[in-house]
């Protein structure tokens, strides 16, 4: 009972964890860059991670090239996506971009399989029908032609880029996890974080804000995040399943959609309530 017990509650603490970060971080987005959230985010949580090394510094070794590509593009691909999470935030319902973004598990069993050659089981394949008749039901309406371009049809595209980045992030990480364990990817998968700042600064030919406005709230959603990353991955080391770990702590996308609709009240037609639904099943 006690080995099947503390799993679960890991499980539930990635659920709670990351769930509730997710609906502390659209506020945050909302008030900052979100490269600039980002960045500090990856520093924080590299902090975090290093005072942990001396348990893990026997597996540095195992540290090859090619499994560290992954884990750098895992770490681009999952920092990329928070700040097309955060942009999309700004422009559309955010009810709308946790239930999309939440997708991602769905987007990395396709990737799995066109990278990987895995295969996909039929309830997977379910799966992602689902939340792509999900993603259908919220992209396309009566007037979508003209609503592109519009802040909606900004923050709808901003979404599904979360989506794909996400993705890609979660078929990737594979690799390096099973080559040097769970610790030094997620340590180096944070590294990309740091030069996310920089590249939007490029992209928008706008000077660096390094400046974060509601810091006591931002350091809220590191710690949630950081005890989201715990639960999940020491969940394995003590002894859980990828069906019980994975099915708890990933579907935490169903807490952080319950959360936005309540408290930030922004409403949805019946089209887009149907498909937020249809994503989340």
């Amino acid at each position: 009972m006690f080995s099947v017990s503390i799993p679960v509650l890991l499980a539930f603490l990635a659920f709670f964890g990351w769930g509730i970060a997710d609906v502390v971080g659209i506020f945050l987005f909302r008030k900052n860059s979100p490269a600039t959230l980002v960045f500090y985010s990856g520093i924080f949580r590299m902090v975090i991670w290093i005072f942990f090394m001396p348990f893990f510094v026997q597996d540095f070794g195992k540290i090859t090239f090619i499994p560290l590509v992954f884990n750098l593009v895992a770490g681009l691909s999952s920092g990329l996506g928070y700040v097309f999470y955060g942009k999309a935030t700004r422009y559309t319902n955010p009810t709308i971009v946790a239930a999309l973004g939440g997708g991602w598990g769905a987007m990395a069993l396709v990737y799995s399989l066109f990278l990987f050659k895995e295969n996909i089981t039929t309830n997977q394949w379910v799966a992602i029908m689902f939340v792509c008749l999900g993603l259908i039901l919220n992209l396309f309406k009566k007037e979508w032609v003209k609503e592109v371009f519009t802040n909606e049809g900004k923050g709808l595209f901003y979404s599904v880029c979360t989506l794909l980045l996400w993705g890609l992030c979660g078929a990737t990480l594979k690799i390096p996890a099973l080559a040097y364990g769970w610790y030094w990817t997620s340590l180096i998968m944070l590294l990309p974080y740091l030069a996310l700042i920089f590249i939007d600064m490029r992209s928008n030919k706008e000077p660096i804000s390094f400046r974060i406005h509601h810091l006591f709230i931002f350091i809220a959603m590191v710690v949630l995040i950081i005890l989201g990353d715990l639960g999940y991955n020491s969940g394995f080391t003590f002894g859980g399943s990828v069906a019980i770990i994975g099915t708890i702590g990933g579907s935490y996308a169903v807490l952080t959609t319950a959360l936005s609709y309540i408290v930030y009240k922004e409403p949805l037609t019946n089209q887009q309530k149907l498909g937020v639904g249809i994503s989340l099943i």
